[in-house]
């Protein structure tokens, strides 16, 4: 019914058949549903999942009890227990950019079965807030078979016609927070020093691979390592869409889906709150939704080939966050000079802007007759050099010692 009312000339206008959809189920709702309000606590990760709520209330219980021997070990299934959730909550994000089937321009365009949208809905958490479509959790979840084919058909028409609906791109509201002053697989042809969203890798494999990498060459003589930890400003705001689809052609990804990635990048609404006053919205068509699931995973393609071209260098990088680690050997920096170099052409390449100020340099030098090399300038400012930096949670000394960060974690 919805959809023969929605044809304009022999195509489907998916705009108007969205909005009737989602417009009929609201008024079926709003009929037949009452409605509260829910508060949602920030302790409430996305990775949650049964078993983890179950190892908390048997660690609390071992707590309360006073053995310590059953609290060490109530911890330690804990530890591995939100491993597992997490590694589980990236392969299902991850699986969205996986295809065993990549497909060449012109050829049939991807599709979604009625058995995964199916399965999709049932598994919605109705706790969480309504989505950009303001239809409740519990009523997607709760009329999963009544809703499968036509959200199925939707869905599809969205990826035939490589279109995002309006009504289902959210009007991003921004809210200051004031700050203290203080292909086969898609992933075999990305960087092997990106950790974020791949499987069995972790912010543990990014530190693991800087301080193992330090290590390691200060075991050669007179040698010493400069680590560079590198701040973006407003990373996932400066992304330019056109961009991130001609990279995402070259790594593999169908035509069909690239052009939906552009589509749904672009034309955004957005407005800004303070309290209860809100501005007029704004279309942009850069950068990435904040909160947007697909943001850090955009983000890590965008720089896929952002890596070193010196052997004695090395870009680690979890998503937005990334070191550049320089193995210098008999005084010669030149090599870790030009990466960071190279480094700043790339991101003025992709619209990416280092943030001086909150970038940071540690120096790792063991020798006896050290002295402090020269500064180390980008954009015409000189680095600050710290004697530790916390580096994706974990306290990081130039001293390669825990101390401080175990001071930090017993405080």
């Amino acid at each position: 019914m919805f959809r023969e009312a929605a044809v304009r000339e022999g195509e489907v206008d998916l705009e108007d058949y969205t909005s009737a959809v989602l417009g009929y189920i609201s008024k079926c709702t709003e009929d037949v549903t009452s409605t509260r309000t829910a508060t949602e606590y920030p302790n409430q990760k996305p990775w949650l999942n049964a078993e983890v709520r179950s190892l908390l209330k048997a660690r609390d219980a071992a707590f309360r009890s006073g053995d310590r021997l059953a609290l060490r070990a109530a911890r330690r299934q804990l530890t591995a227990g939100v491993k597992r959730a997490k590694a589980a909550y990236a392969q299902r994000i991850q699986g969205h950019f996986m295809s065993n089937d990549p497909r060449t321009p012109g050829e049939e365009p991807l599709r979604v079965t009625a058995a995964e949208v199916r399965r999709t809905l049932q598994r919605i958490n109705p706790r969480k807030a309504a989505g950009p479509d303001n239809i409740s959790g519990r009523v997607l979840k709760g009329c999963a078979y009544q809703l499968t084919e036509v959200l199925t058909d939707i869905f599809n028409t969205s990826l035939q016609q490589a279109a995002v609906p309006t009504c289902l791109k959210k009007t991003a509201t921004i809210i200051p927070i004031p700050k203290t002053t203080a292909s086969t697989s898609l992933w075999h042809t990305v960087d092997p020093h990106q950790y974020a969203y791949r499987k069995n890798r972790s912010t543990e494999d990014a530190i693991s691979s800087v301080v193992h990498t330090a290590l390691t060459h200060l075991e050669n003589k007179d040698s010493y390592v400069r680590l560079l930890f590198v701040d973006f400003t407003s990373a996932f705001n400066t992304i330019i869409p056109q961009t991130l689809v001609q990279k995402l052609t070259t790594l593999g990804l169908s035509l069909t889906l690239c052009n939906w990635v552009l589509d749904f990048l672009t034309d955004r609404p957005q407005s800004v709150r303070i309290h209860d006053v809100s501005s007029s919205s704004i279309t942009l068509s850069t950068g990435s939704p904040q909160g947007c699931v697909l943001s850090p995973l955009l983000f890590t393609l965008l720089t896929h080939d952002c890596s070193a071209i010196h052997p004695s260098c090395l870009i680690v990088k979890f998503a937005d966050d990334t070191a550049v680690v320089g193995r210098i050997a008999n005084n010669d920096e030149s090599d870790y000079r030009q990466e960071v170099e190279q480094l700043e052409g790339w991101c003025r390449q992709n619209n990416l802007c280092i943030n001086v100020k909150k970038t940071k340099e540690m120096i790792v030098d063991f020798r006896r007759g050290r002295h402090l090399p020269s500064p180390l300038y980008i954009g015409g400012t000189a680095v600050e050099v710290v004697s530790s930096f916390r580096y994706l949670g974990v306290h990081i000394s130039d001293d390669l010692t825990w101390s401080k960060n175990t001071s930090f974690l017993s405080d």
